[in-house]
């Protein structure tokens, strides 16, 4: 029989995670007014010691091949351009959060992380065709898996054993907790105080994008998902539940090489940003 999580429960499992989310969500904060201001969003970098050291140390690195060493935020901000720091940027962050073990779960710190980043460039690059926030569907991707991160750590206090390889993901989070792992995903960011299309995007990552939901920030993430399965950086537990028919890649606009493009120019920013986040 189920046992529902607490709100104690997911308290105490969100209290466990590194705060620079609350560094995240102030940028994302300062992303969306119009009036601010390169020094605002570098202020918020500064904020974060070691955040800020790593950025201007990949800043400097050969992968951008700047002529002049650069010293301040600021400066990097101008030289390596603003989306490609607030990439930078949102992905240290959330490296924190995701990079780790999820033993009940039997996910290794290396392929939570690797499946992380393939599901931010590719939504991405999703929300480009669908002229959707990529900002948005980007950290999106990259802290979906948080719902995850706070079952195992529940799991682990409860003293639950680690997920029987052979019973579905969905149907072992129902079974365990009452509730699957996106909706709890959404718990987690509506605690952070993240923005509701935030929170709405993780909860409906395994819903299947139809015509008329294929421009939300949600449907963008089931396919991103699919992507990643694809480059491949999927997680094994997920197996199965991100498939679309023919029939239903035409549907959505992704018929033809519609799917293979956007396969493509995703691994390519995966493998960039890969190699970026993994300099210095």
């Amino acid at each position: 029989m189920s046992v529902p999580i607490s709100d104690q429960e997911l308290a105490q499992a969100v209290d466990q995670l590194p705060p620079v989310v609350s560094v995240i969500r102030r940028l994302l904060a300062v992303m969306r007014d119009p009036n601010s201001e390169v020094q605002d969003i570098a202020r918020l970098m500064r904020a974060d010691t070691a955040l800020a050291a790593q950025t201007l140390r990949l800043a400097n690195s050969p992968h951008y091949g700047l002529h002049e060493r650069v010293g301040t935020v600021e400066e990097a901000i101008q030289h390596v351009g603003l989306n490609e720091i607030l990439r930078l940027v949102t992905s240290l962050g959330a490296r924190q959060v995701v990079s780790r073990d999820l033993p009940v779960y039997r996910i290794s710190a290396s392929l939570h992380w690797q499946h992380a980043l393939a599901v931010a460039a590719a939504g991405e690059q999703v929300a480009g065709r669908y002229a959707l926030n990529a900002e948005v569907v980007y950290l999106a991707g990259l802290l979906h898996t948080v719902g995850m991160v706070a079952l195992n750590g529940i799991a682990l206090a409860r003293k639950l054993p680690p997920r029987a390889e052979t019973q579905p993901l969905c149907d072992w989070e129902r079974d365990q907790f009452g509730v699957e792992n996106p909706e709890v995903a959404a718990r987690v960011m509506r605690v952070w105080n993240f923005p509701e299309d935030l929170a709405g995007a993780v909860a409906a990552r395994y819903v299947v994008p139809r015509r008329q939901t294929v421009g939300r920030p949600g449907a963008a993430v089931f396919l991103a998902s699919l992507i990643a399965e694809k480059i491949p950086a999927g997680l094994p537990a997920e197996q199965g539940i991100f498939q679309l028919t023919t029939e239903q890649l035409i549907e959505i606009g992704l018929g033809g090489a519609g799917m293979s493009d956007l396969e493509l120019s995703s691994l390519q920013l995966f493998s960039r940003v890969r190699a970026m986040l993994n300099l210095g």
